[in-house]
């Protein structure tokens, strides 16, 4: 699985504003991905709310992310992005690449060779990391976006996946449901949100 080394990152970011509130609503574990605004421009990002803090020790040191497609039809296929926090543990999230959010974030991702990760912990403490997908392999993103882009993945094909690997997650770790699918979720014209550094 293609990895990549993340790391901190400090600024202001703009989310929707229903997005944030359905967002916290969430039981946790959970993820999510979408599209925020980074200085006025779009930026897409993937979010983890784990059920326990993970310490400021482990955060600052950063982590590796790797994805790759899991199942049986090259069409009927998921994405896998899995979080590995050095000397804690490993977070897998499974995302369906039909669906318009998911597949407009990873277009943007691969257009702008960028993207972010946050993590927003039980206590509330968030911490934001960068990373340039312009270097490697777009940790293996653009070596599937004919896959991603062609996908035609059912809602009922990706719980079945889903459920297969969360009995048997491949490295192992804990598997998170993922939030938020809907696509009204990344309109940032209007009742938005700013979160970041005073």
């Amino acid at each position: 699985m293609p990895t990549d080394n993340v790391h901190r990152f400090l600024n202001k970011l703009t989310f929707n504003q229903k997005y944030l509130d359905n967002l916290m609503d969430e039981p946790t574990p959970c993820l999510s991905i979408g599209i925020l605004q980074e200085r006025k421009k779009e930026v897409g990002f993937i979010l983890l709310r784990p059920d326990e803090d993970i310490p400021e020790n482990v955060t600052n040191q950063g982590f590796q992310l790797g994805n790759r497609m899991v199942g049986a039809d090259a069409k009927e296929s998921v994405i896998q992005l899995s979080f590995a926090f050095y000397d804690y543990g490993v977070y897998h999230g499974l995302v369906n690449p039909s669906n318009p959010v998911v597949k407009r974030t990873v277009e943007l991702m691969v257009k702008n060779e960028d993207y972010l990760f946050i993590v927003i912990n039980p206590s509330q403490r968030a911490v934001t990391f960068r990373s340039e997908l312009g270097k490697g392999d777009y940790l293996g993103i653009h070596h599937n976006m004919d896959m991603i882009r062609n996908a035609v993945t059912s809602n009922e094909n990706y719980e079945l996946i889903f459920d297969a690997f969360e009995n048997n997650p491949s490295p192992p770790g804990k598997v998170v449901p993922w939030v938020c699918r809907e696509d009204k979720y990344s309109d940032l014209s209007d009742d938005v949100v700013v979160i970041g550094p005073a």
